[in-house]
């Protein structure tokens, strides 16, 4: 069974962190696919949160390493990779040690769930601190278990560690630990206290002494009010209903996280979710058979889980951005993994396990496929590499968050106008004869419609923007 090893020796341990991170080096990208990995990109530039370069809560940690790698390797592929392979690295070490602390067991199957998973590895390669963030999110959880079976020091604080650096790379994820509000009844929870502040105030003082305060708090009151209530993709800034956003919820942990069926997919998925469902029921089975064997440290961890759905679900954009639900990936594969090693030790032969080798080869496919097409430019990325070939006078036309990805990335001359811009002023850059881009179509018929281009790309690689139209205009010599 040990088609993919992991020890606790250091042989292992080292092998494990050369393919991570050799992995995604190999898979790099090198464009901006969409806004969000464009103001990290920034960021690695000239960071300022003013400027959204990125946007508040700032990611100052996260940007700390990111800026640092980028000045060493002087490419942000290469060092949105770096970061990504030592993260899935720290998930896949932490998330196996959750796995022997909840079920007494070690899992090579859990392993490689981990480093196949599609949607990790995708998010391995983006400019943004979501994986960073997840793996101080696992690394947070086992101490957090840990503590809970031995209330020792070096539990806590290492806890502290990992909570107080996850504030500084992914503020969302934080309400997972609400939980951590059982260790107050503990008698070392002082050490838990002074941890997390320390590694808090080790990135937070530096932040502060770069940053103005006065503006800071500025932003910070006019982007939190915006995230929750006017752009944030929350239930009081989204027309969606509850009920479609749970939908989403299941589509971004089965079909987005896990690689399995939805409308419109390739039919290799299919597979892959017959092979997955069986693991899942024969998993939910298992847990059935020894409810009463189940301790208090697995309830803590569904209780962060559910805490965190309920944060999701109310209070994040879960309809374009599946991302906010990466931190349900390591509790999909432990699940998955009970499944397997059930039935692999009920069965007890070794054809057990290369059928599931077999079975788990659609799951690697996809994987592959998927992050093949990352490489690939994404629809945005596109139309603002067909722009910038275009020679001559030019207008974009576009919202407000596409002018200022285009407006970053075509180092053209080129004037700016939205959607809704004044009729009268595309008239005279019309009448001039400028060549007008713009991602919906003019109103007028006396525009003469040059050319209508389409551009794609996978949404399962990138949800965002994933199909775009450019209508081009120009007055007739």
């Amino acid at each position: 069974m040990n088609f993919f090893i992991f020890s606790k020796s250091s042989y292992n341990l080292f092998f494990l962190f050369f393919i991570s991170i050799s992995s995604r080096l190999f898979s790099s990208i090198f464009y901006m696919e969409d806004i969000d990995s464009l103001r990290f990109a920034l960021s690695a530039f000239n960071y300022d949160v003013l400027e959204n370069q990125p946007h508040f809560p700032g990611y100052p940690l996260f940007c700390f390493v990111f800026n640092l790698l980028y000045h060493i390797t002087g490419s942000l592929g290469f060092s949105a990779s770096i970061i990504g392979g030592l993260s899935i690295f720290i998930i896949i070490v932490f998330t196996q040690k959750i796995y022997h602390l909840l079920i007494h067991k070690d899992s090579q199957f859990l392993n490689l769930l981990l480093f196949f998973n599609p949607f990790l590895w995708l998010m391995s390669n983006r400019y943004m601190p979501d994986l960073f963030g997840l793996a101080l999110l696992v690394g947070g959880l086992f101490f957090l278990i840990s503590s809970i079976q031995d209330d020792t020091k070096k539990n806590l604080i290492y806890l502290g560690f990992f909570i107080g650096c996850l504030i500084g790379v992914r503020l969302s994820y934080v309400p997972f630990f609400l939980p951590v509000l059982y260790l107050f009844f503990h008698k070392h929870v002082k050490y838990f206290i002074f941890s997390g502040l320390f590694f808090v105030l080790v990135w937070f003082i530096p932040w502060i002494v770069v940053t103005d305060v006065s503006e800071l708090i500025q932003v910070a009151v006019n982007d939190t009010q915006g995230h929750f209530f006017r752009w944030g993709g929350t239930i009081y800034s989204q027309s969606a209903s509850f009920s479609h956003r749970f939908v989403k919820i299941v589509e971004s942990i089965f079909a987005d996280s896990l690689g399995m069926w939805w409308s419109g997919r390739h039919w290799i998925t299919i597979v892959n979710s017959f092979f997955l469902i069986v693991l899942f029921c024969i998993s939910f089975f298992r847990m059935y058979l020894d409810t009463k064997s189940l301790k208090k440290e697995f309830f803590i961890f569904l209780l962060c889980i559910f805490c965190y759905f309920i944060w999701v679900f109310l209070f994040q954009n879960i309809v374009y951005k599946p991302r906010h639900l990466m931190p349900f990936i390591p509790l999909s594969c432990c699940l998955l993994s009970i499944g397997f090693d059930y039935l692999y030790h009920k069965i007890n032969f070794k054809s057990i396990v290369y059928m599931m080798c077999l079975c788990l080869m659609p799951y690697i496919i996809i994987t592959i496929k998927l992050v093949s097409q990352h490489k690939n430019n994404s629809a945005i990325s596109q139309i603002s590499a067909y722009v910038t070939n275009f020679q001559g006078n030019k207008i974009i036309m576009s919202n407000h968050l596409m002018n200022y990805y285009f407006n970053k990335t075509i180092q053209d001359d080129i004037i700016y106008l939205d959607n809704k811009a004044d009729p009268n002023i595309i008239e005279h850059y019309y009448s001039n004869y400028f060549r007008i881009f713009t991602t919906h179509r003019l109103s007028s018929e006396e525009y003469y419609l040059v050319n209508k281009l389409s551009f794609y790309h996978n949404p399962y690689v990138n949800k965002l923007w994933s199909h775009l139209t450019l209508y081009e205009y120009e007055k007739k010599e």
